[in-house]
């Protein structure tokens, strides 16, 4: 395999930010066609594949700064035959430039747009990014014809999805939250007929999604990365729902071609011995606030990371364990309470005390002392 390696693109030039990877690895180019971008002290310059080929294993991941001129960025393997290193994670060590949720839904939103021509999206004021800004720069790269101003009317707006969705297009809509419950009651042929229509929106504290849909809740960009990439691949109603709270949170740079989410896959993210844990988005930060106040060890966190479907067999798996379960949910139970029921129902007699839903501070502190000590919740 060749390397692809870092340009000069001026005789001053001595190291670059690697801003992003436009091609997957495993994914055929042609020669010529720009598989990464650079950015310089002065300008965003573009790298090209030198001949025909495919893109192989990554070695600097995008977001990477201060990458020396002259080193290896990723493998290249010339010709029409698969590259045979593609798996392994980049060996780049040096720093990375953080992603925010935004950049990070972006970013995979391009990449998914290049794996599948027939998937596009509509949005009010698409070209400038959309209600959730997630669509910028989109335009420039992909055309109207993809990247389409949705009408202003949502009745307008869902009927076009439908008809693209009907046509044999997996259309992706952006709208504002407020319009999630409305937008949903609107798709209801999407959903009878298994049409996929992703939905981009944000989470509100009185929206519960319908069992017919998928519903992505990402913790951070990385889990909005992958959520969002599920969601154009689901084959069905599928939503990523974003917490406001978030979009300040940044993270290191994911790595391009990076895949989905599994739907209704939950997260173990510490584990502990008397008591577990379920949230997701901003409730997670909540929760590990809260038990870092206690003792090291006292209880499981679990990101739910989908409400629906929602991973009922590793929440029951981990409370056998520990005796007891509560689900924080930080928008106040409507997004939460049909798996508080299911969990309930999976777990009849088995635990130290019910299931429990709660949703503030003050009632994990409760569930904390009530294992800490023994007593029912």
């Amino acid at each position: 395999m060749t390397p692809i390696l870092m340009p000069a693109f001026s005789a001053q030039m001595e190291k670059g930010a690697l801003a992003r990877w436009l091609r997957r690895p495993g994914e055929p180019v042609a020669a010529g066609d720009v598989i990464a971008e650079v950015e310089t002290d002065k300008a965003t310059m573009e790298i090209e594949a030198p001949v025909d080929g495919a893109l192989g294993r990554i070695l600097v991941p995008q977001g990477a700064r201060d990458v020396p001129v002259g080193a290896a960025l990723a493998l290249f393997e010339p010709g029409e035959g698969p590259p045979v290193d593609i798996d392994d994670e980049p060996v780049w060590t040096g720093p990375t430039a953080p992603v925010s949720m935004i950049d990070a839904l972006r970013d995979a939103i391009a990449e998914e747009m290049r794996r599948d021509p027939t998937i596009l999206v509509l949005a009010e004021a698409a070209a400038a990014g959309g209600p959730s800004g997630a669509l910028r720069g989109l335009a420039a790269e992909f055309g109207g014809g993809r990247v389409v101003e949705a009408p202003t009317s949502l009745g307008a707006a869902i009927s076009a999805a439908l008809g693209a969705a009907l046509g044999g297009a997996r259309p992706l809509l952006d709208l504002p939250g407020g319009e999630a419950a409305a937008a949903l009651a609107a798709l209801a042929p999407a959903l009878a007929l298994r049409l996929p229509v992703a939905i981009l929106t944000s989470l509100r504290p009185d929206f519960a999604p319908p069992a017919e849909a998928a519903a992505l809740v990402p913790s951070g960009p990385a889990e909005a990365r992958a959520a969002i990439k599920a969601a154009l691949r689901h084959d069905g109603a599928a939503l990523t729902l974003l917490d406001a709270a978030l979009r300040a949170v940044v993270e290191a740079a994911p790595v391009a071609g990076d895949g989905p989410a599994r739907l209704g896959r939950a997260r173990l993210l510490r584990e502990g011995a008397r008591l577990t844990i379920a949230s997701y988005c901003s409730g997670l930060k909540i929760a590990a606030d809260v038990l870092d106040e206690d003792e090291a060890g006292l209880a499981d966190l679990i990101d739910l990371r989908s409400l629906r479907p929602a991973d009922v067999a590793t929440l029951t798996a981990r409370a056998a364990a520990t005796r007891r379960l509560i689900v924080f949910d930080p928008l106040g139970g409507a997004c939460c309470a049909g798996l508080v029921a299911q969990a309930q129902a999976a777990t009849s007699g088995a635990l130290d005390a019910a299931v429990r839903l709660a949703t503030t501070p003050a009632e994990l502190r409760e569930a904390a002392s009530a294992a800490r000590s023994g007593r029912p919740a």
